[in-house]
This record gives structure tokens, C-alpha cells and sequence, in this order.
């Protein structure tokens, strides 16, 4: 029976294809501008690490001024540390795996062919953060212990660079120059590049992936500088990147992997033990307040995903219902066009169930037709966006799970346009056309 009513509906479809077009246009209209603004704002909002994002913790302390907070931040403290606190922490926290971190923007080369120079944007962060982040290794491993602990000038690489400076070959051993200086490759890893990049917010939630990866033990030594933010409270004293390093200015993050709340509750009673004897020492001047944070609290922390953003997509399903209402006018005068044909069907013993099922599915067939169509138009209008505007391409693709949502959501969309119009030409009654 079924099979019938799909065949009895694509035939009404080509009887008038003039209405039929009309609103699967609306509704394909309709599902590609709301699923253009759906999908930048599912990938925006969307776990960035799902399998650990509950034991990954972003550390908060604030060091900030004691005439006024910090107020970048929802919870009124800075979202980074100084290089003091990192080093401290890094050096005297319980042995948890954690990481001081921050991006700079270096120059470099091939060592052996002297290729053109070139900038690359580089993480300078401790070993812990490849098993942390889980990221995966291609050759080779991350640096030791003992390497860090040595300042080693040792570098790992993603896996676009070792395409470019080794043609994808292992490479390591190899030696590359980094800002005039040798560093010996120790390992390569798969492009990383989450989204949002929820490790490093402070210069905006999409980056592009990072070139390579440098022990954080040489940053000092060799007064690498941050590309990232930094905010101060104060002026530094002296000159320089080494005045940085001894500043109460901000500019590192620091992440910590906990895996359960005692290892949490640990950890932040070391922050306040630590933040106690620090104001003793007359460094803090505000009352004690330090956080931990995991990876969705620090999102919203940060505002990742903003209030525009929620804005834009009701504006969107706002237009998905203007659509809808078209729509209903359309339905509603199909289906009165063929009241005649209906009351004929009544009159040979239709019931009203049947006539409105019949009227569903006909329905159901436009809102497949048209959640086609506007999968093709939000295609075509995301690679539209992404070729004329500077979005991340992150940001600009669909995936399965984005598809199924668009056909679901113009089936669901067809189905409430349709249901009043179905139910009205099921009420009409036939005796007036059958005198006719």
C-alpha cells in the first residue's frame, strides 16, 4: 500500500510541476541557509577531544592587580599564567602529566639544501603534551626527559613540514635550522589542528596548524618570544625578552590531564597551598581564587561559541519557518486543485485516514526532493563563503552526521507545512463535486 501512495505522489508532483518546484524551492531555500549558519556553529561548539575532554583541565591563578580584577575573563581571572608560576608549577606540582605552553613565530630551513627562508607559527611546550593531546606520531618519538631537562635543541615536526623539507620521508636524525640555530629532529606527527583550537585561545578559537614542536626548556635560554597575547598589570622592569621572563605579565598557558575528582581536589589544593605562599611572600595581592577547568568549562569560559553565533541561528530557522509558511499556501492550493479527484475517492469508500496518510506522503516525497536540493545549496554556498572570505576551511565542510540533520530537518519541516493543508482537503465533502 505503501508503495502505491509514493507512486500516486510522484505522479501528483508531475501533474503540476509548476507548485511542485515552488516548494521544493522554498524548502530547499529554506534548509541551505539554516544548514550553512548550523554547520559553522555545530563545528564551533562541538567537543573538540571527546575522549578526554573530561581529563584535560585548563589552571587558572590570579595574579592580577589588587585595585582591580582581571576582566577578560567570565570568571575574573587571567586565561594565562606568567613564566614564573609555570616554572614553578612544572617543577613542584604533584606528578600529574602537565604542561606549560605557548606559540612563537620562527624562522625556518632545510639545513641541507638551504631552502628559502620561510615564517612558521612553532609550539614551545613540554614533553607531556604529545601523550596529553594524543597526538600521533608518524616517525620517531617526543624528546626525553633528559633532553629537556639538558635544553637539547631538538624539534619535532608536523607532518606538512617533513612533506616539504623531506619529501614525506623519515627524518629523524635530520638536522633543520630554526631561527640560525640546529635542531636535530627527534620525531613527526600528523596535522594537528582542533576544532576549536580550545588549547590556545588567546588569539581566537581556529589557528593554523603549527609547523613543529620545540622543548619549553630552551625558551628561556635562548629568550624565545611569545606570538601569542600578552596582558600586564604592571610595567616590566629592564628591557627585553628576559625583563618578559621575570614579569608579572601573562602569556603562557598551562594545562594538567586528572583523571578523577580526588586527582582534581589534589591539584587544586596544591594552587591554593601555592597561591598561600606566594602572597606571603607579597607576590599575590588579591584574595586567593585559582581554577581548573576542563576542556568544555574552558570553552565556555572563554566564550568560544558567542552569543552572535546563537543569534545567527535562530535568524536562520526563522527563515526555515518563513519557508514553511509559503510553503502551506503552496500545499493547501495543490491540494484543493484536486478536490474533485479526492471527493471521487471518498465517495468509493476513502477514509479520511487514508486520504490524509496519502496527502503525508506526498509530503514526505517533497521534503526528501527539497532536503536534496538544499544539501546541494548549503554545498555550494559554503564553498562560496569559502572562497571569498578568510573562514577557516575547518569551518566550512559537512559531514555525515550535518547531512542526515539537513534531511531530517526538511522532512520534518515539509511534514508541519503539510499537515494542516492534508487534514483540510480530508474534512471537505465530496457531495458538492459529485453533483457536479
Amino acid at each position: 500500500m505503501l508503495l502505491y501512495e509514493f507512486k500516486l505522489a510522484f505522479k501528483s508532483l508531475r501533474k503540476n510541476p509548476i507548485l511542485s518546484s515552488l516548494m521544493i524551492g522554498a524548502i530547499a531555500l529554506g534548509i541551505g541557509v539554516c544548514m550553512i549558519t548550523v554547520t559553522m556553529f555545530y563545528l564551533m561548539s562541538g567537543d573538540p577531544i571527546p575522549h578526554k575532554s573530561d581529563r584535560l583541565f585548563a589552571v587558572q591563578i590570579d595574579s592580577w592587580s589588587k585595585e582591580r580584577p582581571y576582566t577578560g575573563s567570565t570568571n575574573e581571572m587571567p586565561f594565562q599564567l606568567t613564566w614564573p608560576d609555570s616554572t614553578a608549577l612544572m617543577n613542584r606540582a604533584p606528578d600529574f602529566p602537565q604542561t606549560a605552553m605557548f606559540k612563537s613565530s620562527m624562522i625556518i630551513e632545510q639545513l641541507q639544501q638551504g631552502s628559502e627562508l620561510r615564517r612558521e607559527i612553532v609550539r614551545i611546550t613540554g614533553r607531556d603534551f604529545f601523550s596529553m593531546f594524543d597526538l600521533e606520531f608518524i616517525y620517531g618519538t617526543s624528546w626525553t626527559e633528559e633532553m629537556e631537562q639538558q635544553a637539547q635543541q631538538v624539534v619535532v615536526l608536523s607532518e606538512t613540514v617533513n612533506n616539504e623539507l623531506f619529501n614525506g620521508q623519515d627524518s629523524v636524525g635530520e638536522s633543520i635550522r630554526v631561527d640560525d640555530r640546529e635542531y636535530r629532529v627527534v620525531g613527526v606527527v600528523k596535522d594537528w589542528n582542533p576544532v576549536p583550537n580550545f588549547y590556545d585561545l588567546n588569539n581566537g578559537s581556529i589557528e593554523d596548524p603549527e609547523a613543529m614542536y620545540l622543548p619549553i626548556s630552551l625558551s628561556e635560554p635562548l629568550a624565545m618570544t611569545t606570538a601569542g597575547n600578552t596582558n600586564c598589570w604592571k610595567p616590566s622592569t629592564g628591557s627585553g625578552p628576559q625583563a618578559v621572563y621575570q614579569s608579572e605579565c601573562v602569556w603562557t598557558q598551562y594545562w594538567v590531564e586528572l583523571k578523577n575528582a580526588d586527582e582534581v581536589a589534589e591539584y587544586r589544593n596544591f594552587l591554593e597551598g601555592y597561591y598561600a605562599e606566594q602572597q606571603q611572600l607579597g607576590r599575590f595581592e588579591r584574595p586567593q581564587k585559582v581554577a581548573v577547568s576542563n576542556v568544555r568549562e574552558w570553552l565556555n569560559i572563554n566564550q568560544v561559541v558567542e552569543n552572535d553565533n546563537r543569534v545567527l541561528v535562530g535568524l536562520a530557522f526563522m527563515f526555515l519557518s518563513v519557508c514553511v509558511f509559503n510553503t502551506v499556501g503552496l500545499m493547501l492550493t495543490k491540494f484543493l486543485g484536486r478536490s474533485k479527484e479526492t471527493s471521487i475517492r471518498r465517495a468509493l469508500g476513502a477514509t479520511r485516514m487514508t486520504i490524509l496518510r496519502q496527502h503525508l506522503v506526498e509530503v514526505s516525497s517533497i521534503g526528501f526532493v527539497g532536503g536534496i536540493l538544499g544539501l546541494f545549496l548549503t554545498w555550494a554556498g559554503l564553498s562560496v563563503i569559502k572562497f571569498a572570505t578568510d573562514i577557516p576551511e575547518q569551518l566550512l565542510h559537512l559531514d555525515l552526521q550535518l547531512m542526515a540533520l539537513a534531511l531530517i530537518l526538511a522532512l520534518l519541516a515539509t511534514l508541519a507545512a503539510g499537515l494542516y493543508p492534508s487534514w483540510h482537503i480530508g474534512r471537505i465533502s465530496p457531495a458538492r463535486y459529485l453533483r457536479t
